[in-house]
């Protein structure tokens, strides 16, 4: 299928990457940001003042097994009769 030329501007992969490159050179490294925790920072400046929040969020530093709940035997046992009688 042909692309019209007025829908295609570039002549080539290599000039589409070109200007995607240059637009997220400026989106990334030159615009400023309002969105949430940029407080008019570019992106990549954001991302760089804050590596310890990456790290508290990394999941290698999580316990790799929730600890089981304490339960009284009561409530450990509670429903095991109902699923036997339903069964039955």
């Amino acid at each position: 299928m042909m692309i019209p030329s007025w829908r295609w501007p570039w002549r080539g992969a290599d000039e589409l990457q070109a200007d995607m490159d240059d637009w997220l050179r400026e989106y990334n490294l030159t615009r400023t940001h309002s969105g949430k925790y940029c407080y008019g920072k570019t992106p990549m400046q954001t991302f760089l003042d804050s590596p310890h929040l990456a790290r508290e969020k990394m999941l290698d530093s999580f316990p790799t097994a929730a600890p089981e709940p304490k339960r009284s035997p009561a409530k450990r046992n509670a429903g095991v009769g109902a699923v036997a009688d339903a069964a039955a």
